[in-house]
């Protein structure tokens, strides 16, 4: 079905209530709380980390001024090589994301079965192997984020409220 046709999606906004099927929701495994926890946890010292070395280099800690600010953009620039490295790591990892969602009917038919099936799982168990890189990932970024809208978005949006 097309995207204009009818019942093209269980959400359409203009259907009504009665006819709307509810999203049917996968629960949530005790690994998936796991690594979200871990993800929290790490994403919470490095930020600590990284506000606590910036704040270091801001204040009369180092003596030399030239020092100081190599120290602050030294951090954010370990911290950005580190995330990019590890999402560059990630995607080349799993190989782009070229395997997600195929079907054997999808592969060339001069593939045997056997390595339709075995093609696909490769996929799943890259993508399973590979969930640790996300914590660093998380843990690299964060931090950044959090730098970027207090440098910039939140000056911008509320500037006036704040000065």
């Amino acid at each position: 079905m097309g995207f204009f046709q009818k019942n093209s999606s269980p959400m359409l906004p203009n259907q009504p209530k009665e006819q709307r099927r509810p999203r049917e929701r996968k629960p949530v495994t005790k690994e998936q709380k796991l690594l979200f926890a871990l993800v929290l946890g790490c994403s919470a010292v490095s930020t600590l980390f990284y506000f606590c070395i910036v704040s270091l280099a801001g204040s009369h800690f180092f003596e030399d001024m030239i020092v100081a600010q190599v120290v602050g953009i030294g951090i954010m620039a370990l911290y950005a090589a580190v995330g990019t490295g590890f999402l560059i790591a990630y995607i080349i990892y799993n190989r782009a994301f070229t395997r997600d969602n195929v079907t054997p009917e999808m592969l060339p038919d001069t593939m045997s079965e056997h390595e339709k099936v075995a093609f696909i799982q490769n996929g799943v168990e890259r993508k399973r192997k590979s969930k640790w890189m996300i914590v660093v990932l998380f843990t690299a970024f964060v931090p950044l984020a959090i730098d970027f809208l207090i440098l910039t978005a939140l000056p911008t949006l509320f500037g006036s409220m704040l000065g």
